[in-house]
């Protein structure tokens, strides 16, 4: 994980609301599982708040979307 993504004191991603205000793109909080950073995504164990085991499967597969949408040239 890139360093400049936002950690919380346990080295936790941000992601989706928890990204604070100044780092949203227009009025909107980044897409669930987005970081702070623009095409970083995180899932499971790796973003706070997040379910262990049980979910990684399922945020895995949900990424996946919005990682092939990142890509779309319109980036």
């Amino acid at each position: 994980m890139p360093p400049d993504v936002m950690r919380d004191e346990k080295g936790l991603c941000a992601h989706c609301r928890d990204v604070p205000m100044e780092h949203w793109i227009g009025s909107c909080p980044s897409a669930n599982l987005a970081t702070s950073m623009p095409g970083i995504f995180a899932v499971s164990d790796a973003r706070r708040f997040g379910k262990r085991v049980a979910s990684a499967s399922g945020e895995g597969v949900s990424v996946v979307a919005l990682v092939h949408t990142w890509l779309e040239p319109t980036h």
